[in-house]
């Protein structure tokens, strides 16, 4: 089958690695990254190897680089069959993007979020064959990290503070990327909840991975961290294993290809409906499709 893919942080390490393997298979990717020099040497070596693959630099941290991202894919297609939420970042300080969020919550929750949201029209018409129970769907992948329950700083399944998502009481880098990956799983178990009849949702955790996520920490400190991951190259196959090959599981969390249970918190009902409407007012309703067939059906309701 001829499959189009989109990629989010596809431009260096786990991501990038992605996006080459995908296109190797034959696939048509539409890719993005932050650096726009980094994007343009990706899509240049796409473009040597006759690929009709895309790379495009947008800040997904900021809801406008989100939203002008989706109006590109929707020019580049029809229809997407998988999407795969890969952008990430992990912050020693506190930043917060140009529209007042914290850069780990922004990443790791708000861009998934918003650009699955955004693209739902062009992954409801995607097709996947042999996902669970014979459903043949749209995939959406989202990279979690096995640090939403135990962090580096000694955390041990940490919930999501409500009163302070922005971590503007007391930044502590570990806690707040534990957090965010948490905000990460919360809303991918609520998309499958609420989507699951026309997405095939999954999470997973890829290994520790040796990218830049951690380029922004001293040097001796990444290389700590850094000590026991494993290559980019090792990673990536279960990730596209998950978007495009025979799965079967809806909903479900993997420590690479194993099928696991995520931290207790991650499975909080209540926090993942709190959450999702929370999103919404910062992100705009999820599905605007939904309101508008609402209001179509009966104009008064809304008034």
């Amino acid at each position: 089958m001829n499959t189009t893919v989109v990629v989010t942080g596809a431009t260096s390490g786990l991501g990038r690695e992605i996006t080459q393997r995908l296109t190797r298979q034959g696939n048509r990717v539409i890719a993005v990254g932050r650096d726009p020099a980094r994007a343009a040497a990706l899509g240049a070596e796409l473009g040597r190897e006759g690929t009709r693959s895309v790379v495009a630099a947008f800040d997904l941290a900021t809801l406008g680089g989100q939203r002008a991202f989706a109006d590109l894919v929707s020019k580049q297609t029809d229809r997407i069959d998988a999407l795969i939420n890969n952008a990430g970042v992990m912050s020693p300080h506190r930043q917060q993007t140009s529209d007042g969020y914290e850069l780990n919550f922004a990443l790791h929750h708000l861009a998934p979020f918003a650009v699955t949201g955004l693209l739902l029209p062009l992954l409801r018409v995607g097709r996947v064959p042999d996902g669970p129970a014979g459903l043949n769907l749209a995939r959406v992948v989202n990279v979690n990290s096995a640090g939403h329950q135990a962090s580096l700083g000694g955390h041990h399944n940490p919930r999501l503070d409500f009163n302070d998502l922005q971590s503007q009481h007391g930044y502590d880098p570990f806690l707040a990327y534990s957090r965010s990956k948490l905000a990460n799983l919360l809303f991918s178990y609520e998309l499958a909840r609420r989507h699951g009849h026309e997405l095939v949702v999954n999470a997973l955790h890829p290994g520790v991975v040796r990218t830049d996520l951690g380029r922004l920490w001293p040097r001796l400190q990444v290389a700590a961290m850094q000590t026991f991951a494993i290559s980019a190259a090792k990673a990536a196959p279960a990730v596209t294993a998950l978007a495009l090959e025979p799965v079967s599981t809806q909903g479900g969390y993997y420590n690479r290809t194993t099928p696991t249970r995520s931290s207790p918190p991650s499975y909080d009902l209540a926090a993942a409906e709190r959450l999702w409407k929370v999103t919404e007012r910062i992100s705009g309703t999820f599905d605007p499709t939904a309101v508008n067939a609402a209001l179509a059906s009966d104009p008064g309701q809304h008034s």
